[in-house]
């Protein structure tokens, strides 16, 4: 993820600049603001755009506990982002 000016992580990580929005970093709720969540230390977490946007499009969200072991279990098989 990169935050700040993208040129540096496109030249970095050799991707595209239509890829590198994709990449930016935003701020993630593991609770919901409209389910009871604060806006604390503890409830918000780095996210690229992606996984921010694929996490609010299931119909039925993942508890934090539940999606902190999903993203753990994607990237120890070496699939994250994967299409």
């Amino acid at each position: 993820m990169w935050d700040g000016s993208a040129e540096p992580f496109i030249e970095r990580y050799n991707i595209s600049r239509r890829q590198a929005p994709q990449l930016h970093c935003t701020g993630e709720h593991l609770r919901a603001r409209v389910d009871g969540g604060a806006n604390c230390k503890r409830n918000i977490v780095a996210a690229c755009r992606v996984c921010n946007a694929r996490r609010h499009h299931r119909k039925v969200a993942r508890d934090p506990n539940e999606h902190r072991m999903y993203v753990q279990r994607c990237v120890d098989r070496g699939k994250w982002h994967a299409k």
